[in-house]
């Protein structure tokens, strides 16, 4: 009986390392990507309409940010009728996510209509009791 249940334990914790290495993983492949709340969702919209509403809010920021810096980019989340959805924004390079990213509080003095939030793309692991 110990045998098994020491192999038991060994299995509990290997499995705990790999589900931490998998949450270790999932926040380093979000590290270049960030959130855009805010975001009007015409009817008509696509990658492209996505792309130039992002660039727009980079050069109303004072910020140099165009198509060949944005690797994905696509609306994440629930439809509602109330808000528009958020738009997650995958960069090429982490220069241009960090510049947008660092000049955010640009937005306040801004031309841009509404109300537009930039956040990073993090997630709490699974396991966290404590917010992150």
């Amino acid at each position: 009986m110990l045998s098994r249940r020491g192999s038991n334990e060994q299995f509990q914790s290997a499995i705990q390392k790999q589900a931490l290495l998998a949450d270790r993983n999932e926040q380093y492949s979000r590290r270049d990507s960030l959130r855009l709340s805010g975001i009007p969702h015409p009817p008509d919209e696509n990658d492209d309409t996505l792309i130039k509403a992002v660039t727009d809010i980079a050069k109303a920021m004072l910020i140099d940010i165009n198509k060949d810096d944005i690797d994905v980019i696509h609306r994440v989340g629930k439809a509602t009728i109330s808000k528009p959805r958020q738009v997650l924004c995958k960069f090429a390079h982490r220069k241009p996510r960090d510049t947008q990213y660092k000049s955010k509080s640009k937005l306040k003095n801004t031309s841009v209509k509404g109300q537009i939030y930039i956040n990073e793309d993090y997630d709490c692991p699974p396991q966290s009791t404590v917010g992150c």
